[in-house]
């Protein structure tokens, strides 16, 4: 009788794991996007860690050939926010 309520108990704890990690992973606020040509893709996500702060931005470049970047723009609501 032991046996079979334990396996019941291992099985809600896992669910509950599963259910609690894709909250917390896709809870995050996030902005992503491509860009027109599709060569690039970008995400950036608020960083969890509080001690740092702000956001983090990650760009991949989704084409195979050899690339030189000259200007990084961030545009917010049509208005450059930082721009490299």
């Amino acid at each position: 009788m032991k046996n079979k309520y334990s396996k019941w108990l291992l099985v809600v704890v896992i669910c509950m794991g599963v259910a609690i990690g894709g909250y917390w992973n896709y809870s995050s606020i996030a902005i992503g996007g491509t860009s027109d040509n599709g060569m690039w893709k970008a995400n950036y996500k608020k960083n969890s860690d509080e001690t740092v702060g702000g956001w983090i931005g990650h760009l991949q470049q989704k084409s195979g050939g050899k690339v030189k970047i000259k200007e990084v723009t961030f545009i917010d609501n049509g208005k450059i926010v930082v721009e490299h």
